[in-house]
């Protein structure tokens, strides 16, 4: 029996690489790529950071802005106080109507331009209203009549007289006008 095996040691056996080489060559480039990966990832984590930092710094720089605007203000209980005393005073004037400007703005968008206001007096307290309006055209003061007539702010609005002008060769046509104001 022979147990040699036929070996020739003149030549150098060649080896091919076994499955644990190709493996752990394997797992290297693996190991590799996610280390490039997360420091590409690593870096932008850095960067949003910075970002974030600037705005931190950018809002702690608004904060104090906007504390130094309100440095001046009241307190909340100086605030009430003060609503407190406004509001005993409109109770000792009375129940007051809708404010002049108010009217005035009403009137100017509902009458047509063909038409003025020549007088208006109003009683702020009783919320009376008395206006003369004007027109070239008899025709014209109808609509505006009626256009006085439709704004929310005014009630009982009636027509006192219809008076005609004579100012040089021209006729003008007057309404007066009485209305209480909400």
């Amino acid at each position: 029996m022979n147990t040699h095996s036929p070996t020739n040691f003149a030549t150098p056996r060649t080896r091919r690489p076994g499955r644990w080489a190709l493996l752990f060559w394997l797992l290297a480039l693996l190991g590799t790529g996610f280390l490039a990966w997360s420091w590409t990832e690593a870096e932008k984590l850095r960067q949003a950071a910075q970002g974030a930092r600037a705005h931190a710094a950018t809002l702690k720089a608004e904060l104090a802005a906007a504390a130094a605007t309100t440095a001046g203000v009241p307190a909340s209980a100086e605030i009430r106080a003060l609503g407190g005393r406004i509001a005993f005073f409109n109770a000792l004037a009375g129940d007051r109507h809708t404010p002049l400007s108010q009217i005035l703005t009403a009137l100017e968008g509902a009458l047509p331009n063909a038409v003025w206001c020549r007088n208006l007096t109003y009683d702020v307290e009783t919320g009376i209203l008395s206006l003369s309006l004007l027109g070239r055209d008899a025709a014209t003061l109808p609509a505006a009549l009626e256009a006085v007539e439709a704004l929310e702010i005014l009630r009982d609005v009636i027509l006192e007289r219809q008076v005609q002008l004579r100012q040089g060769q021209e006729t003008l046509v007057q309404y007066d006008v009485k209305a209480r104001a909400l």
